[in-house]
Formats: C-alpha cells, structure tokens, sequence
C-alpha cells in the first residue's frame, strides 16, 4: 500500500502560514500605528496554528502607556511591533532567498492608502468615542486629529515620497531598540516569553 502522508502541523504548509503571518502582521502593523496601540509584548500577540498573528489586551491605545502610578513604566516609541522574529519569519529583505519585506512593505503602503482614503471617518469614530468617555472634547479632538496625522498620506499614491515614508516606518519599528527592551522588561517583571 501507500505509504500515509501527514499533514504539516496546523494542517497547512510553511508557505500558506507564511502568507497567513504576512497578511496578519500587515493588517496589525497598520491598525497599531494609526490607533497608537501600546503595551504590545509577546503575552499580548497570540499565533494561531495556521499562522495568523492575533493581537489581544488593548488597554493602551492612542499614545496611553503602561504607568507605576502616574509614572510611565516605559515609552514605547516604536510607529508599531516588527521584531526581528516576525521578520525572520517573513525571510527578511532578500528576495531572491525568498524574504517577503519589500512585500511587507508594498501590503502596508497599500493598506495605507486604503485606510487614509477613510482618515476622517476613522478620526470622527474616534473622536466621538473618546468625547463620549471623557467629556473632554479638548482631548477628544487632539486624539482625532493624531490619527488624521498618521493617516495622512505623504505623497501621491505610489510615489517615491509615499514610499520613502512607508519603508521609514518599517524600518523604525524594525529597529526599535524601545522595542526588544519593552519585551525583556515583561519577561524579566512579569515572566511573559
């Protein structure tokens, strides 16, 4: 008879979640950028068995962050979550030895666009739910006009100024050093992987 194939763990090939982390982290990198989602450590990233990035825990959003009091217990400057790690996983920028970061890059300038063609509905939802919380509509509409600020575009759709600015955000949050301090920080306080 025929020798019995198993199936890849997950039921899916390294190529399918390789596209699966890619889209999600894609789809995650951006909505964590316009919405200024912190306290993004590896206990508050989940990955599912096909893939797929899922984020969790977001109780710091548009610029609020971790405090000891009223003390930040650290600044997360990083425009959003791009270690290594995730980079590795997506073969970094060598395409011809299969990395997906100019890909990365070409979905993010994409989403980008997509999202800013939408930038005052976005600032709008969020102005009207930070002025029904707060009261405040001060800081209701410093919020909104934060996220119209990220959702700005820099330049016309694929040009080289849109571009340049995309690949300045990959490679800010790719070189972080806020980052991979944040997650050492959480392993060593809160023993979080």
């Amino acid at each position: 008879g025929e020798a019995a194939v198993a199936s890849p763990p997950g039921g899916v090939t390294f190529e399918v979640a390789q596209d699966n982390f890619l889209r999600s982290l894609v789809g995650y990198s951006l909505v964590c950028y316009v919405l200024q989602i912190k306290d993004r450590h590896n206990a508050n990233i989940l990955l599912d068995r096909t893939g797929h990035l899922m984020h969790i825990d977001f109780g710091f959003v548009l610029g609020d962050t971790p405090k000891m009091g009223k003390v930040p217990i650290f600044s997360e400057r990083a425009p959003f979550k791009l270690t290594q790690e995730f980079w590795d996983v997506i073969g970094g920028w060598n395409f011809r030895e299969g990395g997906l970061g100019v890909k990365f890059c070409r979905m993010f300038e994409e989403a980008f666009a997509v999202a800013a063609s939408h930038a005052d509905e976005v600032a709008s939802l969020i102005e009207a739910a930070v002025l029904n919380l707060t009261r405040d509509a001060a800081e209701a509409r410093k919020l909104a006009d934060g996220v119209r600020d990220r959702l700005r575009m820099r330049g016309p759709r694929g040009s080289k100024v849109q571009k340049n600015f995309i690949v300045d955000l990959v490679d800010g949050a790719l070189t972080s050093w806020e980052t991979s301090t944040y997650d050492w920080l959480q392993r060593s306080m809160n023993g979080y992987q």
